[in-house]
């Protein structure tokens, strides 16, 4: 039986959004290279490729080359590349700090500098580093912060940096080192540490880990006063460090949260709306055998990376979860070719209703050059059918275009 729903009679077009992604490396305990697709639920991220055996304790990306992210191996002293697609890890060449200190923090400028900065827990030093031999040169003393761990420029040419001996924001003259205490974070900082701004609104975030809580956590600094807030822990309480942000994204699909019901939205199964949602007014509830819900998208032809997802919440415990499967994927204009299928069981929503869980998904290569340049439809259908039902809100699908990163968040 096909729902009847409104369908709008044109595609889905790019729009604005304040959805902020950025990379980072899980030094522990899973030691991985991560994706955000959005900062505000930090404690969901994608694993790019595995970084076992190393220990990138700085990093970011270098002017508007948003392809990889460069990254000082902190027991090597050298510099490397991670590819943002695959993961791969890239030797430029050595970077030295000056006798008896340890690398800690590294940021890219957009007029192509890369800045870094050293300790030895008594005094920190400010550097420039060549990206292409690895050459790290001296620029001065952080004075007023004896143990800077990691350091960010914003566009505006601004640079601060976390000193975790008195937990002080600092902010840093780029040209000479010199430092000012601009006031205290807020929290027992320790281990590693990671921070960057994000490019287009300017927010300074922290990949802190708060010795208090025992956790790695995602924070917004204040640059004038010091203070910061929380915004989510990182999944396992990893300790999270080298963050850095790509350009906004935009958001592809319209009404992904069903806040304006059925428009843009076709469906069939019979879904129904539902209030008990994410986030928001309203989710879609599906239930049975071969119900879903589809909205078309295209996805350019310069796209490098896809990512999709949505939010799901089982509506009430069912102890038959056994061959109830929740189906999300990219299926072609006909709706017979599915580009993309990506299969979950529902032990984890069945067992805990009401909770509300983020699944995403990234495309391998093969899958991701089926749909560059092709007009299709983002689906999340059930199969077998599902008994209790589900809930499920926000549908997101991300792209990224190189050189210069553009993300769609769908």
């Amino acid at each position: 039986m096909t729902h009847a729903v409104h369908t709008s009679g044109d595609m889905a077009s790019s729009l604005s959004s304040s959805v902020h992604a950025a990379f980072a490396v899980d030094v522990y305990p899973n030691e991985y290279f991560r994706y955000i697709p959005n900062a505000d639920t930090p404690e969901t991220w994608l694993s790019v490729g595995d970084v076992a055996g190393t220990t990138y304790y700085a990093g970011d990306f270098v002017g508007n080359d948003f392809s990889q992210v460069y990254v000082i191996e902190f027991t090597l002293n050298e510099l490397h590349t991670l590819d943002t697609v695959t993961g791969v890890a890239t030797t430029i060449g050595a970077s030295t700090p000056i006798s008896g200190h340890m690398w800690t923090g590294a940021t890219g400028a957009a007029d192509g500098t890369l800045y870094a900065s050293s300790t030895d827990e008594a005094q920190s030093y400010l550097y420039t580093v060549d990206i292409t031999s690895g050459t790290a040169t001296v620029i001065g003393q952080i004075t007023n912060a004896p143990t800077i761990i990691d350091i960010a420029i914003n566009a505006d040419g601004e640079m601060y940096g976390v000193d975790i001996s008195a937990d002080n924001l600092v902010r840093i003259d780029p040209a000479t080192g010199a430092g000012t205490v601009i006031g205290s974070i807020g929290f027992d900082a320790d281990y590693a540490q990671g921070m960057d701004f994000e490019p287009v609104s300017g927010i300074l975030y922290l990949a802190a880990y708060n010795r208090t809580a025992g956790r790695g956590e995602l924070r917004i600094a204040n640059t004038a006063t010091g203070s910061s807030s929380l915004v989510g822990a990182f999944p396992d309480g990893a300790e999270t460090d080298a963050l850095a942000f790509t350009p906004a994204p935009s958001q592809f699909l319209q009404n992904p949260g069903f806040e304006d019901g059925w428009p843009r939205w076709d469906a069939d199964g019979a879904p129904f709306l539902s209030s008990t949602s994410h986030s928001g007014s309203w989710s879609a509830n599906l239930s049975g055998e071969e119900c879903w819900v589809w909205q078309y998208v295209h996805i350019p032809s310069d796209a490098q990376d896809v990512t999709f997802g949505y939010w799901i919440s089982g509506v009430s415990s069912d102890s038959e979860w056994d061959n109830d499967i929740l189906i999300g994927g990219i299926w072609d204009l006909t709706r017979q070719t599915n580009y993309v299928d990506v299969r979950y069981g529902m032990t984890y929503v069945y067992h805990s209703p009401g909770v509300w869980k983020n699944k995403l998904y990234r495309l391998q290569a093969d899958e991701l050059a089926n749909v560059a340049g092709q007009w299709g439809g983002g689906r999340l259908s059930t199969h077998s059918g599902l008994e209790s039902g589900i809930s499920q809100d926000e549908h997101s699908l991300y792209r990224r275009c190189y050189p210069v990163r553009d993300e769609t968040y769908l």
